[in-house]
């Protein structure tokens, strides 16, 4: 019983840090209802009416006309272009590429939701985003999970979940990313944040 109550409380606490984390974003639209916060659970995909399909969430963040996509990563708009924030398709993993570009400008049809991180442009200049689904839905999530991409190396308020997500993903081998990790890299193990050994 003892056991049951510190993992509550350490749950409890990991919620209160990722709220608070994802409440201070700039991107966020201030309004009189609740703030953009994760749904923390214990699996990738919550099952709960109505609730969507990822445990990241942000329903209430800025939305976004999508005019494209380029490669794996970016989302263009009206705006100028956004590179995902949470993900990394290596251009060497050439299979992925055309995969997560696909399904990346699938998820972001012609609107999405965006959300900042504590940094604002990534080393070429590009401005970096947490992209969501106009529901809402975490992008970044999807196509870790899905093994479409790695989790990316900027630090950001959602990188703990992401590297729960990437842990599963490599685990069940999903995607093009993991189904052939073993051909593409012999002798070398994954390692959860998304990278190798």
């Amino acid at each position: 019983m003892k056991r049951a109550w510190i993992v509550l409380i350490e749950g409890l606490f990991l919620l209160a840090i990722l709220s608070a984390a994802c409440s201070s974003s700039a991107d966020v639209i201030p309004t009189t209802g609740p703030s953009p916060t994760p749904i923390v659970s214990s699996l990738a995909y919550v099952d709960i009416e109505g609730a969507g399909l990822t445990s990241l969430r942000c329903e209430e963040c800025r939305a976004v006309e999508v005019t494209g996509v380029t490669g794996p990563d970016i989302v263009e708009t009206p705006e100028g272009p956004f590179r995902l924030y949470g993900v990394f398709v290596a251009p060497e993993e050439e299979n992925c590429v055309a995969e997560s570009g696909d399904r990346l400008a699938e998820l972001a049809g012609d609107s999405v939701r965006i959300e900042a991180g504590p940094l604002a442009t990534d080393s070429a200049g590009t401005p970096i985003r947490y992209i969501f689904t106009a529901n809402g839905d975490s992008i970044d999530e999807l196509l870790i999970a899905e093994g479409l991409a790695r989790r990316s190396s900027f630090e950001g308020q959602h990188n703990p979940w992401l590297l729960v997500t990437a842990d599963n993903a490599r685990r069940a081998r999903s995607g093009c990313i993991w189904e052939n990790f073993d051909s593409m890299f012999p002798g070398r193990t994954p390692r959860a944040s998304g990278g190798i050994n």
